[in-house]
């Protein structure tokens, strides 16, 4: 009997298997094509997978929580956005909502506005240097803030307070998930930097 060449020693199925496992290899090292543009509306088209959602910076956090506003507009003054979007890293935010800014002293918070180093110091105070979900807190914990400032979490039957050099907070609104960290909103500002 001759020797029939590859193709011919194959069943029709088999050869058929061969020649889509060729070309998957061979599509192996391709770029992959784009999908298909979201129909209008943001609804994408049919059969299409839809690209996902990018993940939600500290800063993102912030602008996205109405009782945040008031800190998101300090944190523009003071040139902080990169630093809460730095996915480098990951941190917490001790966040002060706007009624804890609105109970600052009379005219602390204009001073503060017209003060984009003193802004920075006190914001850069309310942050830790790690992930740190409510949770974990179970007994008091300090930290040296990159304010330069310590900040100490501690946690009770009632919550999670943190404390600062200008007072004490508790947290009122815990766990605000971010993709560099978390966002704790709490009730007080917990530092005071000499422009306030």
């Amino acid at each position: 009997m001759p020797v029939l060449p590859l193709a011919g020693r194959l069943r029709p199925a088999r050869l058929a298997a061969f020649v889509v496992a060729a070309a998957c290899l061979a599509a192996c090292g391709a770029e992959p094509e784009p999908a298909p543009p979201p129909a209008a509306g943001g609804v994408a088209a049919e059969g299409a997978a839809r690209p996902p959602a990018g993940p939600q910076t500290v800063l993102d956090v912030v602008a996205a929580t109405p009782d945040l506003s008031t800190l998101a507009e300090l944190i523009e003054r003071a040139d902080l956005g990169a630093v809460l979007r730095d996915t480098s890293q990951t941190i917490t935010l001790f966040a002060p909502s706007d009624a804890a800014f609105a109970a600052l002293p009379a005219g602390a918070l204009d001073a503060l506005r017209a003060d984009p180093a003193a802004t920075r110091a006190l914001l850069l105070s309310h942050v830790v240097p790690t992930r740190l979900p409510a949770a974990d807190v179970f007994a008091e914990i300090a930290f040296e803030t990159p304010g330069g400032t310590d900040l100490t979490v501690d946690a009770d039957d009632a919550g999670v307070t943190a404390s600062g050099p200008g007072g004490a907070g508790r947290v009122t609104t815990a766990d605000l998930d971010a993709a560099n960290g978390v966002v704790h909103v709490v009730d007080a500002v917990l530092a005071r930097p000499s422009a306030v």
